[in-house]
């Protein structure tokens, strides 16, 4: 079998969320009406200001979407309303953390993983189109992973691409998940030497970082009192 992960990208997630949408969701999810209207009473009537040095600006009232991003309960509201998405997948496996999503799908071979992927990809834009949320086909990625020979055994060639809300996406060989360096081999090197790794001059991975922070620390202990150091 060939495994394709879509890293999903969901434009602007958090500030669209629908309150009656995410209120319609509490009420499936069997919760109290005293809670709903609780989670009501939170995301309404909330107003927001612009300050510039010393200058407020006058109070505008926001719209009913949208969660207080950098408070406690935001992401909580976000991932309640988000919860369902994995449910829209049939062929594959839909994997979530908060407004990111990567579908898996795995075939024997490359028109079945075509198949599987374009499915897959038109019931999560449905699922975004369903509950008001934007998503975003340029900035969505693909990856088709396994091993150099296992693809030329299976794909013999073939491209795999996907339509997502328009854009077609093109398997590339790697992308960022979650802060981490992923490529189509599954292997850490990218993630640990960067894309132009086998280039000493243009390393731009995490031990190349690693390695630029160390000499500078070197270099200022010099001039660092012994109990600095320590």
């Amino acid at each position: 079998m060939i495994t394709a992960a879509l890293l999903l990208d969901l434009s602007t997630a958090f500030d669209i969320v629908d309150h009656q949408i995410f209120l319609e969701k509490l009420q499936k999810y069997k919760l109290s009406p005293q809670s709903i209207e609780w989670f009501s009473s939170y995301l309404s009537r909330r107003s927001q200001v612009v300050q510039v040095e010393s200058k407020f600006s006058e109070p505008e009232e926001i719209e009913e979407y949208g969660v207080p991003q950098g408070s406690i309960l935001g992401p909580l509201v976000f991932i309640i309303f988000n919860n369902d998405l994995p449910a829209s997948t049939k062929d594959g496996e839909s994997v979530l953390y908060a407004d990111d999503d990567t579908i898996n799908v795995s075939a024997p071979n490359p028109e079945i993983l075509q198949h599987k992927l374009q499915t897959e990809a038109d019931n999560s834009t449905s699922w975004i189109t369903d509950n008001r949320m934007v998503c975003s086909g340029d900035k969505t990625k693909l990856l088709i992973l396994g091993t150099d020979q296992l693809k030329r055994s299976r794909l013999q060639g073939q491209r795999i691409s996907v339509s997502v809300c328009g854009n077609s996406v093109e398997a590339s060989k790697s992308e960022k998940l979650l802060g981490v360096m992923v490529n189509d081999q599954m292997s850490w090197s990218n993630h640990l030497h960067g894309e132009q790794w086998r280039d000493s001059d243009n390393a731009t991975g995490l031990i190349s970082q690693l390695s630029q922070r160390v000499g500078l620390l070197r270099k200022v202990s010099i001039y660092m009192p012994r109990k600095k150091k320590i």
